[in-house]
């Protein structure tokens, strides 16, 4: 029986990385030491992300499934690199974004309008 399922994403610095998580999506540290280790966990919500010291780097892409568009809000303020902007489509209401590692972080809620 599968317990869970944990996306790990490369990064070239885990503490620059860790930072951004915690700092621009408001994440926590789980475990791990971002100046020491070579592996960090964090969440957000009850759900994990792990990163990895990767050189060199080899991007992902994750989807977060979301509730509401707060996530959305909070990366349109603190200035996240957009690689899609809020938008509404027939199966969600989507954006998408770059960490500092150019890893591709998808979020969608249910579509704000079912009629477009």
């Amino acid at each position: 029986m599968i317990e869970n399922i944990i996306p790990v994403l490369g990064v070239s610095n885990l503490k620059k990385s860790v930072e951004f998580y915690l700092t621009k999506l408001s994440f926590q540290l789980r475990w791990g030491d971002p100046k020491t280790d070579r592996i960090c966990s964090i969440c957000r919500d009850d759900h994990y992300i792990m990163l990895q010291l990767q050189n060199p780097v080899k991007p992902s892409l994750i989807y977060l499934g979301l509730t509401n568009d707060e996530l959305f809000n909070k990366c349109l303020k603190n200035n996240v690199k957009i690689v899609q902007p809020p938008t509404e489509n027939t199966w969600a209401y989507e954006m998408q974004i770059l960490d500092i590692d150019s890893n591709t972080i998808w979020m969608g809620t249910s579509p704000k309008n079912l009629e477009i």
